[in-house]
């Protein structure tokens, strides 16, 4: 029972963090100068509609070499990496983004989101374990579901709650 709960908690949180995404991607870089880079950008948003992760990563890195200060460019070889599963490039990428533009709300959006897919593979790891480390898996759902839960309180003054730094 609480492993269903809390699969469905992250489910919840993946699905709400996930529906910026569409908004994310009918963006167009300001610039419609830069033909290359805008024609590879729309091609790589076209092949992502299909899933086509590795053929969309190719076309992300060419935008982004055509116009290396274009940070939504660079976000999207990020999201793709992250699609591919190469998380750790994915999480180099996400920083490289915010170096080039501190305040790109969409790469800290797919940044947390990219944490979360890694801490959901550490998840299916230990309950891969089985009964060895049933006390670990049982730990990390309960730091979910307080995240969660957290995510979800209003804070005693009124704000929207969110996640503190935990002990665990």
């Amino acid at each position: 029972m609480i492993r269903n709960i809390a699969r469905v908690v992250v489910v919840a949180l993946l699905l709400d963090a996930s529906a910026g995404l569409a908004v994310n991607q009918s963006k167009r870089p300001r610039d419609s100068g830069e033909s290359d880079a805008a024609a590879a950008y729309e091609r790589g948003m076209e092949l992502l509609k299909e899933n086509r992760y590795r053929e969309a990563l190719e076309s992300f890195e060419k935008a982004h070499g055509e116009k290396e200060t274009e940070p939504e460019y660079l976000n999207m070889v990020a999201y793709t990496q992250r699609k591919l599963g190469r998380l750790e490039d994915a999480f180099e990428t996400y920083h490289r983004v915010l170096a080039l533009a501190p305040t790109f709300a969409p790469a800290r959006e797919y940044l947390g989101e990219a944490h979360l897919q890694a801490a959901l593979h550490q998840l299916d790891a230990l309950r891969d374990y089985g009964d060895r480390a049933s006390d670990e898996y049982e730990r990390l759902v309960a730091a979910f579901r307080e995240s969660a839960e957290t995510l979800t309180a209003k804070a005693a003054d009124g704000r929207d709650g969110a996640p503190d730094r935990k002990p665990w």
